[in-house]
């Protein structure tokens, strides 16, 4: 049987952790072991993962060193299971999680990794619905049929708060300290990027859920897509263009799309709001990749900021 060692990177978010955590205990299958990083938490995290230590094969460790790279190769380097799985610490694992992701590795034997779907936690509240929208367009542009598994076109969408590689293959490929990263950057698309160019078998399976934490005010959502736009612009300095898209998704159906969700607010005032921060989302991200490019130009250092 395919062991799994699930793998999360956490700092200063005790609470979502521990709705995290729950999710696996009630996992339908039980995993080889939970493999947690506190990544230099102030906060009671500690003792939440203690509180698990009877429920769950947990197995806690402390990185001092901030930055989500040093977090994540961390929980690789001592995973002991045939796959690993990685989840962050705001997602609620659905309860056949485990028991899916082991099917497909089961039933793919050449596969190397699994993405699997992220559903909004969230769906009643408007920035996290506008940034659920814009992440099924962003897989819509990287897979052939987000509806049912299929191979991945680019690495660029791998997105490491619901994936799984085997361990075999992942432990020789850590994440860069060169990338950006921060509470918000760009480590797992620089990751994606450079395993799909080792190895293409890795495929999307939209039965393999997590529940994600969208942001649910608007300046978490405008302040995510600032940070992400800088990023995406520093890392096309290093050769990576996230820009570029496999798959046109014609702005028909996406705009279809968006009616069909506008349609469900009765209060004008929602819909004003739900249509503005459509607007204002790209809006932003290209106001992060302006902002990059005038510290690139000027040498101006510039980190993004940390969580906590």
């Amino acid at each position: 049987m395919t062991t799994i060692s699930i793998l999360i990177c956490t700092r200063n978010r005790s609470n979502d952790l521990r709705n995290c955590l729950h999710s696996l205990k009630k996992q339908t299958k039980k995993p080889h072991e939970v493999v947690v990083v506190d990544n230099g938490s102030s906060d009671n995290t500690k003792e939440v993962c203690l509180s698990f230590s009877k429920s769950l094969p947990l197995r806690y460790m402390f990185e001092k060193r901030i930055g989500i790279p040093f977090g994540r190769n961390k929980g690789i380097r001592h995973a002991t299971g045939d796959i690993c799985a990685f989840i962050d610490d705001d997602c609620i694992a659905d309860p056949k999680w485990i028991a899916r992701i082991q099917k497909r590795f089961s039933c793919s034997p050449n596969s190397v990794g699994i993405v699997g779907f992220s559903k909004n936690l969230t769906p009643d509240n408007i920035p996290s619905r506008v940034e659920q929208l814009f992440y099924e367009r962003w897989l819509s542009e990287n897979i052939p049929n987000i509806t049912q598994k299929s191979y991945l076109l680019s690495g660029l969408v791998m997105d490491f708060k619901n994936c799984s590689l085997r361990r075999s293959f992942i432990k020789n490929y850590l994440f860069s300290r060169l990338a950006p990263y921060g509470d918000v950057g760009d480590e797992d698309v620089e990751m994606g990027g450079r395993l799909f160019k080792i190895n293409k078998y890795i495929y999307f399976d939209p039965s393999v859920i997590v529940h994600h934490e969208n942001s649910k005010t608007i300046f978490r959502l405008l302040y995510k897509n600032f940070w992400l736009g800088y990023s995406n612009r520093i890392l096309l300095k290093a050769g990576l263009d996230v820009r570029k898209k496999p798959i046109h998704v014609r702005r028909f159906f996406w705009f279809i799309h968006v009616l069909k969700e506008m349609n469900e607010y009765n209060d004008i005032t929602k819909k004003v709001q739900f249509l503005s921060l459509l607007f204002l989302y790209p809006v932003v991200s290209n106001l992060g990749r302006l902002y990059a490019s005038l510290s690139l130009i000027f040498s101006m250092q510039q980190n993004i900021p940390q969580r906590g």
